[in-house]
């Protein structure tokens, strides 16, 4: 994270009015003439490379064999190895019990790895500095813990932002997708809701250079084994792009 924290600030440094001076701009698409490539509206593609932490939580049930005793709230039965036992009273009972014992374990875990990423996408100029658009994109993720993995991802969503001088700053919403495995256990593709922003930097001609961060909330689901899942993922990327 420090060195995407230096990288933003870099592109702030080229961002500077005499950066801007030198690499020409972003220009308005509506004004007369604009410069090819460094207008900010447009079809554009970027890849990039960067990292992820994936937070990770499951819920598992573990049943066992018990015998003993155990407490039932009052007017409620249990039942064991086919005997029925009710308790009379209003207040809970102490009865006895054999069988099996059921309890929910929670697992956590973190896992970091190096993520690379394509994306392809079109911004609507709508003047004074202003664009918006659409954007699409893969991944592949090898953050792993253990037996637990990530691997290939996608996302979609949009974009709003604003050129300055030869620099564009812009926040994203959208959708993410990626895959998600415990060796042995299951395999899934956890999906959620995109949050994040970035910079980018013109350098001349069709190229221009960025960084985003990323959160994405996968929230809670049942995974194909019937566990309890819940997860949330932080990426961190710098990118080289083009544009049309």
């Amino acid at each position: 994270m420090r060195k995407l924290t230096g990288l933003c600030v870099l592109l702030l440094a080229l961002a500077s009015p005499a950066a801007a001076a030198d690499l020409g701009g972003y220009k308005d698409a509506y004004d007369s003439g604009p410069v090819p490539g460094t207008s900010y509206g447009g079809f554009y593609m970027a890849f990039g490379i960067g990292g992820s932490f994936m937070k990770s939580s499951k819920d598992t049930v573990i049943t066992t064999p018990y015998s003993g005793t155990v407490a039932i709230k009052g007017g409620t039965s249990v039942a064991a190895d086919g005997v029925v036992t009710t308790c009379t009273s209003t207040t809970p009972c102490i009865v006895p019990y054999t069988g099996t014992v059921s309890q929910t374990v929670k697992s956590h875990y973190g896992l970091s790895g190096a993520l690379a990423d394509a994306r392809l996408g079109y911004d609507f100029a709508l003047g004074n500095g202003w664009f918006i658009g659409p954007f699409a994109g893969v991944s592949y993720d090898w953050a792993s813990e253990g037996d637990l993995s990530q691997g290939f991802g996608y996302e979609g969503g949009g974009r709003i932002g604003k050129a300055i001088g030869n620099a564009r700053l812009f926040a994203e919403l959208g959708y993410r997708g990626e895959h998600t495995g415990l060796s042995g256990d299951f395999s899934t593709d956890t999906r959620g809701v995109l949050v994040g922003g970035g910079a980018e930097v013109a350098l001349g001609g069709h190229m221009y250079v960025g960084a985003r961060v990323d959160y994405v909330a996968y929230g809670s689901f049942t995974n194909d084994g019937g566990v309890k899942v819940d997860e949330s993922q932080i990426i961190g990327l710098g990118y080289l792009g083009v544009k049309f």
